[in-house]
């Protein structure tokens, strides 16, 4: 493995290990505290519009050499957040807000970083392997998941701050070790991609029907944990499925290249659309915590195809000059469809109808997506690079 390559792959271990402490369990923490499914869908919407901000300045970010600079200060306003919210006596709205602001906000630049910063560095090294590097962050996820879930059984929710804090400070050592340079492309050029990515059918086609299935994989990772509680499981529960979940993504992102290259891009592309049908449907039917751990192996389906195939999607119909600001366009305006339809649709769904239902209803409109797309994109005989 080259040495960016393994420094990319410990960003990613210690990325994803912080997203189940921080992001994935605030439902779990919210839960805890006693505080309102209806706060808790405000908190998420906020957290999309803040996605939706990050996720357009990440390019500029990248491009301007700020990496390590935005690293610094992310790390100590999560860390800040996370204190205000786990030692502030009471249960006033103000405390999960000032978590989903500082904590959960300054979490997402680390996050959003990611794939990103990958694709830049792969211009410099067309050798390192996506799916490998992003599996580090699959069994990072999954240990965690388990670990962390058996401690907040074990010792109680206030173990989530002194955790947070510990692993933000190693991630910031390690990733400050990657090289943060300035893009051989200029600002300029760069705004310039983004006319040009919009003029183009396919990609338009493949944002509109990847919304449902990223509204789906959100709401999963953040109601299944609920989900779990509701029927009669603990965090320990909801960490093991996390831990399930994750550690098939690390045997299956080591092989997903190969799969991907026999089944071809569009195919893998709708597959893991309709894959998050059957993942949303099974897990919520199942009526115990126990069945719903042995569901989660549907993440073979889902998951483990559809996100990687994003990235190679991206990187296959868009310019080198163009990826990373492809990728982020489709990033902003998935947070925006988050904010303003995902979130508050869920929220009033989960209310009316319950969790399982909630699921279950994006789960049928991504399964929708992935055979439209499927069906939209039968003319393309090969995904190529388009200049």
């Amino acid at each position: 493995m080259k040495t960016n390559s393994a420094k990319f792959s410990l960003y990613n271990v210690m990325c994803y290990a912080l997203a189940f402490i921080v992001s994935i369990s605030f439902s779990l923490y919210m839960t805890e505290f006693g505080y309102s499914s209806i706060l808790l869908a405000t908190m998420l919407s906020i957290m999309s519009g803040m996605l939706l901000v990050i996720r357009f300045l990440i390019p500029r970010i990248i491009n301007t050499a700020r990496c390590h600079l935005v690293l610094k200060i992310s790390t100590l306003v999560t860390i800040l957040g996370s204190a205000v919210f786990f030692f502030l006596p009471g249960t006033s709205w103000v405390k999960p807000f000032v978590y989903t602001l500082f904590a959960i906000g300054g979490y997402q630049f680390q996050m959003c970083l990611t794939d990103p910063w990958v694709m830049k560095n792969m211009e410099n090294d067309p050798g390192m392997d996506y799916g490998k590097v992003r599996s580090f962050g699959s069994i990072s996820y999954a240990v965690t998941a388990v670990v962390y879930g058996w401690a907040l059984t074990r010792f109680g929710i206030g173990i989530a701050f002194w955790c947070t804090a510990v692993l933000e400070i190693i991630q910031l050592i390690i990733t400050l070790s990657i090289p943060d340079e300035r893009a051989r492309i200029s600002a300029d050029k760069t705004r310039v991609s983004w006319k040009s990515i919009l003029q183009k059918p396919l990609f338009i086609t493949f944002v509109l029907c990847y919304l449902f299935p990223t509204s789906i994989y959100a709401l999963l990772d953040n109601y299944m944990p609920v989900l779990i509680l509701e029927r009669g499981g603990t965090s320990f529960h909801a960490g093991l499925s996390s831990f399930v979940m994750a550690s098939l993504e690390f045997i299956f992102l080591n092989f997903y290249t190969r799969f991907a290259d026999r089944l071809g891009t569009r195919n893998t592309v709708a597959l893991g659309m309709v894959g998050f049908f059957f993942k949303a449907v099974i897990i919520s039917l199942m009526p115990t915590p126990t069945a719903i751990i042995a569901a989660c192996v549907t993440q073979i389906i889902s998951f483990c195809i559809f996100m990687p195939s994003n990235v190679r999607f991206i990187q296959e119909t868009s310019t080198p000059e163009e990826a990373t600001s492809a990728y982020t366009l489709l990033q902003v305006i998935d947070s925006l469809f988050s904010a303003v339809v995902t979130n508050p649709v869920a929220g009033a769904l989960k209310e009316g109808l319950g969790t399982g239902w909630m699921l279950s209803i994006f789960g049928i409109l991504s399964a929708v997506s992935g055979v439209v797309f499927w069906i939209l994109t039968r003319n393309e005989e090969s995904l190529k690079r388009k200049g």
